[in-house]
């Protein structure tokens, strides 16, 4: 099982300061020395922003800070991030970059969706492969009743499983997901095995699978 490798690097004025491995489950970021990670700037608040890990994901949260969290150039309040992102807080630059998380305890499907049908009879599990983008290669089983996948603001989707039935709702963002090439509405569509996702300038398939 492999261990959380994140990593953030800490600029300030183009010069790389420090780099930190974000080790615990949440890390706090801010002015005061009591803080996970310090950045004895003015401009930023005593207690400013937030680390932290959400099953394989990592997320930036704004705790009420003075001056702001800026993700990408865009003020968030709470953002997934992904790997090469850019947090500014302060003066401060802070790039993020992502590792291996804690593989799950669940037993691996080839990447070939294409070649392999889906199950006949019996219980069946979805998940999508990741075919493009920062992840491409990745597999993520969905084994929550919801599981939410894109970037916010940009492009967000929900998976909701109802037994062994996924269904696909678009539900943050201005322009809409391609499913099998087609623009969704916001109304949940039943998922079938093979259906072609492209989300937030990535390419992923949905398959099901036996447990």
């Amino acid at each position: 099982m492999e261990t959380r490798v994140a990593k953030i690097i800490i600029s300030h004025a183009g010069k790389e300061l420090r780099e930190v491995e974000l080790d615990k489950d949440k890390m706090i970021l801010g002015r005061k020395p009591h803080n996970d990670i310090v950045i004895a700037h003015s401009a930023v608040s005593g207690e400013h922003a937030a680390f932290s890990y959400s099953q394989n994901d990592v997320f930036v949260e704004d705790l009420g800070s003075t001056n702001g969290t800026f993700l990408n150039g865009r003020k968030v309040s709470k953002a997934l991030l992904e790997d090469h992102d850019v947090v500014v807080i302060g003066k401060s630059e802070i790039e993020f970059l992502a590792g291996p998380r804690v593989a799950p305890a669940l037993p691996s499907i080839d990447l070939a969706p294409s070649t392999r049908p889906a199950p006949t009879h019996g219980p069946v599990m979805g998940a999508i492969e990741v075919r493009s983008g920062a992840n491409a290669g990745k597999v993520l089983q969905l084994v929550k009743p919801v599981t939410t996948l894109g970037r916010a603001g940009v492009q967000v989707i929900a998976i909701t499983r109802q037994e062994d039935a996924y269904f696909f709702t678009h539900v943050d963002g201005h322009m809409p997901p391609l499913l099998n090439g087609r623009a969704t509405g916001k109304t949940a569509q039943r998922l079938t095995h093979g259906d072609a996702i492209d989300l937030a300038g990535a390419s992923m398939v949905f398959t099901l699978v036996a447990p």
